[in-house]
């Protein structure tokens, strides 16, 4: 008899493991040392100026936006750090174009983070009675990239857009995590400047 019992509690201990002090740290896939940020940057369907400095459309953005019909396009913010649920709302652009105001301020903050691993983003501004935006959700893995449209309700139908990135969670001087302004390693970013598409018979051949 005693034999049996302790083989019995042998067989609970093997298939009811405590879980690790790393395993109960992990949110949505992520463990805590691996956490991710999102940024945003905001887009318009305008020309942007032959001459000065101004944030670079990446060509993973040309590509996808020219694939809608999007002719021109310009940068008006840099990548920007959005602020996670119960922190205050990001600040992304302050709706200035040229010295001139285009629109209403524009925030931006990650709402929900769920547990089958997406990031929900809530976007608002452009106009006093707000916008329409889709595509404001995406993966949660490091390296996610998408693209919101959103649309202001003007009367001429022109559409803005907001590009959405996923990346490590930048750090601190003293190793925390949070802080930043731009993704330290942002996929084909310039902090100043353009970028022109390549042509998609080019992209292939690379």
């Amino acid at each position: 008899m005693k034999i049996l019992a302790s083989s019995a509690l042998l067989l609970f201990l093997a298939v009811s493991p405590l879980p690790s002090q790393e395993e109960a740290r992990s949110v949505a896939g992520l463990r805590g040392s691996e956490r991710s940020a999102v940024y945003a940057k905001v887009l318009l369907p305008v020309k942007a100026p032959a001459e000065g400095n101004h944030p670079a459309v990446e060509s993973w953005i040309a590509r996808k936006l020219q694939k809608r019909g999007v002719k021109e396009l310009r940068a008006v913010t840099g990548w920007v750090l959005l602020s996670e649920k119960g922190e205050p709302s990001t600040d992304i652009w302050e709706a200035t174009l040229d010295g001139k105001l285009s629109g209403c301020p524009v925030n931006g903050q990650v709402s929900e983070r769920t547990t089958d691993g997406n990031v929900h983003i809530t976007l608002s501004g452009w106009s006093p009675v707000g916008a329409k935006i889709r595509g404001n959700s995406l993966s949660a893995d490091i390296g996610s990239r998408a693209i919101a449209i959103v649309d202001a309700g003007r009367v001429d139908g022109v559409k803005s857009y907001v590009a959405l990135m996923i990346a490590p969670a930048p750090k601190t001087k003293t190793g925390e995590q949070g802080g930043a302004d731009r993704p330290a390693t942002a996929p084909e970013s310039k902090s100043e400047g353009s970028e022109k598409p390549k042509p998609e018979s080019e992209e292939r051949s690379q």
